[in-house]
């Protein structure tokens, strides 16, 4: 995962604590948080994953998500940045 780092167009977050991202302020720790800032980091970031064989999971803004107090290592992609675009 340490290429993703190279991903243009977007804020990435190591081991970043998940309960700042839902609603009921619950979840463990992700190896990977990536907010892309438009449509086209989010194709790359997408891309980048599938071709790596990554585990990820999308998350938009946190609401009726119950995530497990555990540590995932999976790429997080977090939507939140993307409100203008839904």
């Amino acid at each position: 995962m340490k290429y993703i780092k190279e991903i243009k167009g977007g804020e990435i977050l190591i081991d970043e604590h998940l309960d700042k991202y839902t609603s009921l302020k619950i979840g463990g720790i992700c190896k990977l948080m990536y907010f892309p800032k438009d449509i086209y980091s989010l194709r790359k970031v997408y891309k980048y994953v599938i071709q790596n064989n990554y585990d990820y999971f999308l998350i938009g803004k946190g609401t009726n998500l119950v995530i497990d107090e555990c540590y995932f290592n999976k790429v997080f992609i977090n939507l939140k940045k993307l409100d203008q675009y839904f």
